[in-house]
């Protein structure tokens, strides 16, 4: 696996301890970017590149669904897992409406999760990517080889 940007915006320094340990435990080469808040990520986007984005849903000044708000206006798309500590259908609803590919609650298991749900989601952008890279190839495959049958056709009638 290609070496992960990770971007973990969480304002509780404990839970990013955490979360770094076991990332760095999975993925030892992976860069992490912490972040207390989501505005100075946003900023700071463009710079960093980020394989995917760990956000909490309840941070200052913007929560975790305004961000995937934002994300959706910038047009950025970056794989975006929410994380909570207070487990509510409704926001999970609207994370995964707002395009978070994943949505976990903080419970006793979530740090031994978390690298797994990381891979699992890399794993599937991957993917994601390489499907649009081979239809943009086959695209323009189909395009180029009907411009080449119709002038062979004009060439065979004239």
């Amino acid at each position: 696996m290609e070496p992960l940007t990770l971007v973990i915006i969480e304002d509780e320094k404990a839970h990013f301890s955490l979360m770094k340990r076991a990332i760095d435990k999975e993925f030892p080469h992976a860069s992490v970017h912490h972040f207390q808040e989501a505005n100075t990520c946003l900023e700071q986007l463009d710079s960093i590149i980020p394989t995917v984005i760990i956000t909490d849903y309840l941070l200052p000044s913007m929560n975790g669904i305004e961000f995937l708000e934002v994300l959706s206006q910038k047009d950025r798309d970056i794989p975006v897992i929410m994380i909570t500590g207070q487990g509510d259908e409704n926001v999970a609803v609207r994370a995964m409406k707002l395009g978070a590919i994943d949505y976990l609650v903080k419970s006793g298991d979530f740090f031994t999760l978390l690298p797994t749900v990381i891979e699992k989601v890399v794993r599937k952008n991957r993917l994601e990517q390489s499907l649009l890279k081979s239809e943009k190839r086959f695209q323009d495959m189909a395009e180029n080889t009907s411009d080449w049958i119709w002038d062979a056709m004009t060439v065979v009638q004239e």
